[in-house]
């Protein structure tokens, strides 16, 4: 049988060559492929393609031990045979290769090298392999572009689904914001974001716990989705460092519990229920973690990604948020409807209080009442203590009232020092020992600071029966039975009648023309001479102020000096009484034979008294008027001691060292305590007109003015007896060793004209003063 042409045998040999190298999937496997194949295919011993340097493939070689600088040199055409290491030599022959760019070499033994028909045959397949080569590189490039469009997809795929959780995220926050920025009630911002938990974590528990305010020790369900109410009870009150909502709380960060079933801070109930996970995070009030939101699950597979963790940590924030809010509206709304200083609701709480009582007493037909009260002469307080004392003082009448009264009365502070309280289910008699309670709760006195205050309130009380009288009507009645109060005394408490309305308009008339005569100076001094009773020698004058109105016509101090003490004018008037009475004392003193050692006396109100420049005031006029200290006496009733007995033993001690004497006016009518004359400097006793009257017949007054002058004697103190009307009591007095006195039997109060004649009559050569 006769071989076949060449060109046939090199086709079938191509053909077959394409078929091995294109089924091949990548280029090494294909570079392996063409290499084996063209050496078989021309009967070669070794073949190797070589590229940049590099061996890139090869047969017959020895692994990696192929002869590079031959295999190259063969290449280049520079030699056309290749000794192997055996010794043995092969015809070499080299044909070009596109891809990769280099040759392709093989080697044969024999001495006749490779036809032409065989060359061509290498240099087909090595152009077979090159596009193989191309076609592969395509093919993996559209495979690594299928792969990475497919990666991309399953990245957006994971990225949308990303989305839509951050999406309902985000709605879900937006519902809560919105209902936090509405004022929704916090227990429904709670639960929505409990149920935003529960939806976007797809969780089987939900819970948002929260510190017990009482026992901080200890935490309680605020929302929960998820728990039976079996669960619920036993979970209400657990301590706080239990469960992952626990450690949250005390570590305050996310705490995540994987193997719930082992945890030594898992909760007994949740591991009996089979809980396997459970994740906290800490939820915050004012920066402090105060409360955690907890998702627990039943898989056994289940983890938390850190999604999760940020949806959880959002929904935390969101909580903290709530709670920051509510309690910042909480805290508004206090201070709204309630007195910053003490506590107790304002005037506007009061009245929603009331309107609400009023109406509920039309509907039931019961009685209420409304107490206002007022302390009297607190303005004393602020003025010679200053305000923080007062503001102490208004804590302390507060917590008292709070205390007398019943829980279901309601007290509140209106304004400064006014309080109101609201009774309800009352009768008349009810409210009006109310009212009297009230009163005597104040009565033992108050220790603020280093301060013991005596405290009076005058109290009025406005009664409504069935809810005939409305709100602003039940108040402003009770205003004027307090107003009233005062009018009589202070100390006191009042009904409301109708007629105090003409009472009280006849007094805010008075105060009106007070307040113009003060403004106008309309105010005169009278002077009353202190004589020696035995003989009628006068030793000294009492200063006493007299508003003179526009037509002359003069106004009794009784019925404007308590007025203008309430007021507080009473300080002007004082000091314009001490001014002029002192020039006019020291002018009789160089103008008048035997009044030389005249002396002056002139009375200090209470609020003068706790005036902190009154010491200043007095040494002022002192020195304007050039009148010696000695020659001054002030005098001081016994209520005006009680009141802040430090400060005022201070001043008075200061005013006794610059030679001032210090007279008790009025002794006897008020609580006569040993302990003035013990620890105030007092000079001089006056024994009240009261106890005078009688003096010369035997009465229980009599014997109390006795007691007094004796009193007075055995402390070596000067008694001057007041309101001597006749000789039997000028007498009486004399037989008591009672040797100075003043009244209507030796001079009225004089104007100044007349007092000067008195005294050019009445005065003796031999200076007498009054003990200091």
């Amino acid at each position: 049988m006769s071989a076949a042409p060449a060109s046939t045998w090199s086709t079938h040999q191509l053909s077959e060559f394409l078929v091995a190298v294109t089924a091949c999937t990548d280029r090494n496997a294909a570079l392996g492929c063409a290499v084996q194949w063209a050496a078989e295919s021309v009967e070669a011993e070794v073949a190797a393609v070589v590229s940049r340097h590099v061996v890139v493939d090869s047969v017959g070689f020895p692994r990696g031990r192929a002869p590079l600088t031959a295999l190259f040199a063969v290449a280049r055409g520079e030699r056309h045979t290749l000794e192997l290491r055996t010794g043995e030599l092969l015809d070499a022959a080299a044909v070009a290769v596109d891809d990769p760019p280099g040759h392709l070499v093989v080697g044969r033994t024999g001495s006749g090298g490779f036809s032409v028909e065989e060359l061509g045959l290498l240099r087909a397949m090595a152009r077979c392999l090159s596009m193989t080569l191309r076609i592969i590189d395509v093919l993996e490039s559209e495979r690594t572009a299928r792969a990475e469009s497919e990666a991309r997809m399953q990245e957006n795929m994971t990225l949308l689904a990303m989305l839509q959780e951050r999406q309902m995220l985000f709605e879900r926050l937006s519902k809560i914001q919105a209902s936090i920025s509405r004022r929704a009630p916090l227990p429904e911002v709670l639960d929505s974001i409990v149920g935003g938990a529960h939806e976007l974590l797809r969780e089987e528990v939900v819970a948002l716990r929260l510190l017990d305010r009482d026992n901080p020790g200890y935490i309680h369900i605020a929302s929960s989705v998820g728990l039976s109410r079996a669960m619920l009870a036993a979970l209400q009150r657990t301590p706080v460092t239990q469960g992952a909502g626990g450690r949250a709380i005390v570590e305050d960060r996310l705490v995540t519990i994987q193997s719930y079933q082992e945890s030594e801070h898992a909760i007994a109930e949740f591991k009996k229920s089979g809980i396997t996970c459970s994740m906290a995070a800490p939820v915050h009030e004012n920066g402090r973690p105060i409360g955690s939101i907890v998702v627990a699950s039943y898989d056994p597979q289940r983890t938390y990604s850190d999604n999760e963790r940020d949806m959880l940590l959002a929904l935390a924030h969101h909580a903290s948020i709530a709670l920051n809010d509510a309690k910042a509206m909480d805290e508004m709304r206090h201070m709204a409807y309630h007195d910053a200083l003490t506590g107790l609701p304002n005037r506007a709480l009061f009245v929603e209080h009331l309107e609400r009582a009023v109406a509920n007493a039309g509907r039931t037909g019961s009685t209420l009442a409304v107490v206002f009260l007022d302390l009297d002469r607190f303005k004393f307080v602020n003025d010679s203590l200053g305000h923080n004392i007062g503001d102490r003082l208004l804590e302390a009448v507060a917590l008292r009232l709070r205390g007398t009264l019943r829980a279901a009365d309601l007290a509140a502070r209106l304004s400064g020092d006014e309080f109101a309280i609201l009774v309800e289910n009352t009768s008349p008699d009810g409210a009006a020992a109310v009212a009297e309670l009230l009163r005597e709760s104040l009565l033992d006195p108050f220790i603020v600071g280093d301060h013991e205050l005596a405290v009076t309130a005058s109290v009025g009380v406005a009664i409504d029966n069935g809810g005939a009288v409305d709100a602003e009507a039940l108040v402003r009645n009770a205003d004027l039975a307090m107003y009233r109060a005062k009018l009589e005394g202070h100390g006191r408490a009042l009904v409301y009648e109708p007629a105090m309305h003409t009472v009280v308009s006849e007094r805010v008339t008075l105060e009106g023309n007070l307040r113009r005569a003060v403004a106008l100076d309309h105010f005169v001094v009278h002077y009353q001479p202190i004589v020696e009773i035995d003989g009628g020698n006068v030793v000294g004058v009492e200063a006493l102020v007299r508003w003179q109105r526009e037509d002359g016509s003069l106004v009794p101090p009784l019925e404007f000096v308590p007025v203008a003490e309430e007021m507080g004018l009473i300080v002007p008037i004082g000091r314009l009484v001490m001014r002029q009475a002192m020039r006019q004392v020291r002018s009789w003193q160089r103008s008048i034979p035997g009044a030389a050692h005249l002396s002056l006396a002139v009375n200090l109100s209470a609020r003068q008294l706790y005036q902190p420049d009154v010491v200043r005031d007095i040494v002022d006029a002192l020195e304007e008027s050039r009148l010696d200290p000695l020659a001054l006496t002030v005098e001081v009733t016994e209520t005006s001691l009680m009141h802040d007995t430090t400060a005022v033993s201070t001043r008075l001690q200061e005013l006794r060292d610059l030679g001032v004497g210090i007279a008790l006016d009025d002794f006897g009518t008020g609580y006569s305590s040993l302990s003035y004359l013990r620890n105030f400097p007092i000079g001089t006793v006056k024994v009240d007109k009261s106890f005078i009257n009688d003096i010369a017949r035997e009465s229980e007054s009599s014997s109390v003015a006795q007691a007094i002058i004796e009193l007075g004697r055995t402390l070596n103190l000067e008694i001057v007896a007041e309101g001597v009307e006749d000789a039997a009591q000028a007498a009486e007095l004399l037989r008591l060793q009672c040797h100075l006195a003043q009244g209507f039997h030796f001079a009225r109060p004089l104007p100044a004209k007349e007092a000067a004649r008195y005294l050019r009559s009445h005065c003796s050569q031999t200076p007498v003063t009054l003990v200091s």
